[in-house]
């Protein structure tokens, strides 16, 4: 399949709207990785309804979400944090070891991959600068690798375990 143009994002309502697009497009896999949890993005009503209708039309569907852990961003996005308490059979959260070295440039970058073809990546975090390919398979192997790599070294946050989550 061939590469589709970038569409450039920039700032939290073109990024929301591409997550919505990809979370409502995907039908089997849906890979998330970030160092942070900006809460305008994670606790935004329409993210949590999107991943709420693939996980009940797509009883199939897997999400994998690597994420800081749970002590940073919990207050901020308790209705995340519930929403992944309750879809627990689909929505699997790992936090990256604290011993990995992050000298690599993904391990500054959101990037979401859908159905291991659609890519949205955000390069900068801070101020919402990024962009999303519908398909770019190329692309998405190599942020799949990655993802891959570091879920292998991740586990669940004891945060959470705590939590009974």
């Amino acid at each position: 399949m061939s590469n589709e143009s970038r569409i450039l994002l920039e700032g939290e309502e073109q990024i929301l709207a591409m997550l919505l697009e990809q979370m409502h497009a995907v039908r089997r896999y849906y890979h998330l990785y970030t160092p942070g949890l900006p809460p305008a993005l994670f606790e935004h009503p329409d993210y949590l309804s999107a991943i709420r209708a693939r996980v009940a039309e797509q009883p199939r569907i897997r999400l994998h979400f690597i994420l800081p852990g749970a002590k940073v961003w919990r207050r901020q996005c308790p209705q995340f944090l519930q929403l992944s308490e309750r879809l627990r059979s689909a929505m699997h959260l790992r936090v990256m070891p604290t011993e990995e070295p992050r000298e690599r440039e993904l391990f500054q970058r959101l990037f979401a991959v859908g159905d291991r073809s659609s890519v949205l990546e955000l390069a900068d975090l801070h101020r919402l600068l990024g962009g999303y390919q519908h398909r770019h398979q190329a692309r998405a192997r190599q942020l799949l690798s990655f993802f891959n790599e570091i879920w292998e070294k991740s586990g669940p946050d004891p945060e959470l375990r705590r939590l009974m989550i």
